[in-house]
């Protein structure tokens, strides 16, 4: 003990006792020593696997064990008895190791797959190693070993030329820990894909992806205001463990501002997680109707239970969606109508995603003068399409009456508009049928024919 610190000591004694047991508790070297102690048994379970930790005790704990046998027999026993002492003792040991290995294995969460598991790995966890070394419990005790220290060397080392050694030692130990803590705060750590600059369409690169931050973009697509993705961050969602349809639910819908963007009827919940998975192409039996097969059809077949995932309908018969026969393909009711396409083209999906406030529209294109255009319609009116120079007569809305008898298409049906389309000089008049659901099916009449 130096003889600053002996002075010191005498000079707390005027302290109040909760200040005085503090400032000696933080003047300590023993305060020091279990701190960094924590700070190396944090650094090894965020380094080495649980399995080899719990392993590397056991051994530890024999071998101990051994020895303190070894040295009782040492006192007991000379000659010949104390040589079969201390090798009973050795086996004893080994045979305390090899025990210990065998329970450790027997363990679940010592498993052959788990041996590599560490310990941010665990579902009480779910961090990564930045997060974990990033943690607050280290970055407490660093920061209460850099208070220790700093108050330790104040009061009890001597600022003189001769103990210049020992505060520049102790000035560098604080600058690390120091630096640790800022480091795991600030670190950002992430993948970024780099492109060619001379590569034709090549852009700057000015985004990556976060290691330590997920997230989920959401949109609503061009036909709800051409709304750009939003970005949710997904800061409790798992990251190693798989969790099973129902043992999560995490109501993305609940997240600050979502309901202010997307509205109150939009809900995203994330019900399970796999750490790794891989899609793959599951067929559905189609039901064996011989007068309309679906599995007798090329291409994909969508079957959908009506009811949610917590009332599931049990008294509704399945339905069957076939994208490559039209017929098959549509299921209405009085309420709501469900059509699967498969593969639509961008046109198409632009055409139904058109939100509009009339009873009846029609979507009216000009290519050649690059006219766009959503109008009401009505049976029995005129109008006049801009500076165009066409008209449109509207001469019947409603069902399509007649039967189709294309193959695929027999048993379809769907709603239709008759339009007589005025077109500008060479004047010329023309009927066309435009079809909703099947536009390949729009006929058209010119002069009559």
């Amino acid at each position: 003990m130096s003889a600053k610190y002996k002075r010191i000591k005498q000079a707390d004694l005027a302290l109040p006792a909760p200040l005085r047991w503090l400032t000696r508790a933080f003047s300590s070297i023993t305060l020091s020593v279990f701190l960094l102690g924590f700070v190396v048994l944090y650094g090894a379970l965020g380094s080495v696997p649980l399995y080899y930790m719990a392993l590397g005790t056991g051994w530890v704990l024999a071998a101990v064990g051994g020895v303190a046998l070894g040295i009782l027999t040492c006192r007991r026993f000379k000659g010949s008895a104390l040589l079969a002492g201390v090798t009973a003792s050795g086996l004893a040991a080994v045979l305390a190791g090899s025990l210990i290995h065998k329970f450790l294995t027997a363990l679940p969460v010592f498993g052959p797959h788990n041996h590599a598991t560490v310990i941010y790995r665990l579902r009480a966890f779910e961090m990564n190693e930045p997060e974990f070394f990033a943690w607050w419990p280290l970055r407490l005790v660093l920061l209460l070993f850099v208070a220790n220290m700093v108050w330790a060397t104040v009061r009890r080392i001597e600022f003189s030329v001769p103990r210049i050694g020992v505060l520049m030692v102790h000035s560098g130990i604080v600058t690390m820990a120091l630096g640790a803590v800022y480091y795991g705060v600030s670190k950002v750590e992430g993948d970024m894909f780099i492109t060619r600059a001379d590569l034709p369409g090549a852009q700057p690169v000015n985004v990556f992806y976060d290691r330590n931050d997920p997230a989920l973009y959401v949109s609503l697509g061009a036909g709800f205001n051409g709304m750009a993705p939003h970005q949710m961050s997904l800061d409790a969602l798992p990251r190693y463990n798989d969790y099973a349809d129902g043992e999560l639910n995490l109501k993305l819908h609940e997240s600050p501002g979502f309901a202010d963007r997307f509205g109150q009827e939009l809900q995203i919940t994330v019900p399970a997680f796999f750490a790794y998975a891989e899609f793959q192409r599951v067929w559905q039996a189609a039901p064996s109707n011989p007068a309309n097969s679906l599995a007798a059809l090329s291409g994909p077949v969508l079957t959908m239970t009506p009811g949610d995932a917590q009332t599931p309908s049990h008294d509704t018969a399945p339905l069957h969606f076939a994208a490559a026969r039209p017929a098959d393909r549509v299921s209405e009711t009085p309420d709501y109508a469900v059509e699967y396409l498969h593969n639509p083209s961008a046109q198409r999906l632009n055409d139904l995603n058109i939100d509009t406030p009339f009873a009846h529209a029609l979507l009216v294109e000009i290519p050649a003068q690059q006219h766009h255009e959503v109008v009401s319609i009505t049976p029995g009116q005129t109008l006049t399409l801009g500076n165009t120079g066409y008209s449109l007569t509207i001469e019947d809305v409603g069902p399509y009456g007649m039967p189709f008898i294309s193959s695929g298409y027999r048993g379809a049906r769907d709603t239709q508009a008759t339009v007589t389309i005025t077109r500008p000089v060479p004047l010329q008049a023309g009927r066309r049928i435009v079809l909703h659901r099947y536009p390949e099916r729009t006929q058209e009449f010119v002069n009559g024919k």
